[in-house]
């Protein structure tokens, strides 16, 4: 796939488009691209290297309705202007802290709601940064909605006693 270079494309929908890919190499050239949106395609492996090049100018990327099983530790690391991350609707059991820790400073959303999450001691680092939201005081800053994990017995962890027995969409504002 080419795309051709257009300097001032900032906008890109990719969706419905049976990529199976992120393609990453046609897309670099696109200097100021904010909003790129790869939703509903049969994409099911983010390279990490993926969005290197990105950092400075994508704020939106939705990856939704995908067949994204994994996030690599690395695939997020350059967005350091990304605001909201949509990961909806895909197959992730595990959402390493690794895998997101480059883009929560700068996030305002982070959507993983319908994917089948397993609640194991991965995901304790999960479980407390939603802890530490739902005590904030500011309604403006903490959209709080709901998102599924399962907690199967064979992945339980008995130093950590997770209680995600909820879904739990996660949203941070920052002002």
């Amino acid at each position: 796939m080419h795309i051709l270079l257009l300097e001032n494309l900032q906008y890109l929908r990719l969706g419905d488009n049976n990529l199976h890919t992120i393609p990453s190499e046609s897309l670099r050239r696109l200097h100021r691209l904010r909003h790129l949106d790869l939703k509903a395609n049969n994409i099911s492996h983010i390279s990490e290297d993926a969005f290197t090049g990105f950092g400075d100018s994508i704020t939106f990327l939705n990856l939704q309705k995908n067949d994204i099983k994994t996030l690599p530790m690395m695939a997020f690391e350059n967005l350091n202007s990304l605001e909201i991350l949509n990961l909806q609707n895909n197959k992730l059991t595990r959402v390493p802290e690794e895998a997101l820790e480059a883009i929560v400073d700068t996030a305002t959303v982070i959507d993983i709601m319908d994917n089948p999450l397993i609640c194991d001691c991965d995901l304790r680092w999960y479980r407390d940064w939603l802890k530490e939201l739902r005590h904030r005081d500011d309604d403006d800053i903490i959209q709080k909605k709901h998102i599924l994990c399962l907690m199967e017995d064979e992945h339980r962890c008995n130093e950590c006693t997770l209680t995600i027995s909820y879904i739990v969409l996660f949203s941070l504002h920052n002002k």
